[in-house]
């Protein structure tokens, strides 16, 4: 008697289709939303995460002026750095992108948690060419 395994084609779209309905209900990162000039939505989304109650809102309002300021320095970095550009550079669109492939390259937290997300995708890719290899071998033919 032999036995088939066999593996779905559609078999990766649940996973798939799972992540996307989180990322539809999943509310914007309150970084982005201050970016942006959304202050009281993101004030919404940490009191979600953190919870209610008075010493909650102080630790919220600390997060959220935290927040506030990296990205008022962020923004005041970047017009530094594009006042120090001439202005052939600075009306290319290279330009910008130039500067976040050199932030991303050039910071430690960056470099490390690019490397981390690489890593973690080569394994992801590995764990599915292993599993195909052993179906392929264990079962019998």
């Amino acid at each position: 008697m032999r036995v088939r395994v066999e593996v779905d084609g559609w078999a990766w779209a649940l996973p798939a289709a799972a992540q996307v309905l989180v990322m539809l209900v999943m509310p914007e990162t309150p970084r982005w939303l201050v970016r942006v000039g959304r202050r009281d939505e993101a004030r919404r989304v940490l009191n979600k995460v953190f919870g209610a109650g008075i010493e909650i809102q102080r630790m919220v309002d600390h997060v959220l002026r935290g927040i506030e300021n990296e990205v008022r320095e962020e923004e005041e970095a970047k017009r530094g750095r594009v006042r120090g550009q001439s202005k052939k550079e600075s009306a290319s669109w290279f330009s910008g992108s130039r500067d976040n492939w050199q932030e991303l390259f050039r910071i430690g937290g960056n470099r490390r948690a690019l490397t981390i997300a690489c890593l973690l995708q080569g394994l992801q890719q590995l764990c599915g060419f292993v599993r195909k290899n052993a179906q392929s071998k264990l079962a019998p033919s």
